[in-house]
């Protein structure tokens, strides 16, 4: 385990680099005019877009929703 309670096997299965920032290391790394915290995005090639909304983020209490969350939009983004 992991300081969240993520099982590491979690975030090894998937072929994706996670990067965790604060609000402050985002916007000196990236220039997103309308950001919102917490939030996920999805950087590639064309540049950063909206993974999980602020929203969603918000709604999640417990690390197997989250989870959920995350595997159903890889299968919405078709990643």
């Amino acid at each position: 385990m992991n300081d969240l309670d993520v099982p590491v096997e979690f975030k090894k299965k998937d072929k994706f680099n996670f990067e965790f920032l604060h609000k402050d290391e985002f916007t000196q790394k990236h220039i997103v005019n309308d950001a919102k915290f917490p939030s996920a995005c999805l950087l590639d090639a064309s540049g950063l877009d909206l993974f999980i909304s602020q929203d969603e983020m918000n709604a999640v209490k417990f690390i197997d929703k989250l989870k959920n969350l995350v595997n159903q939009k890889i299968e919405k983004f078709g990643l």
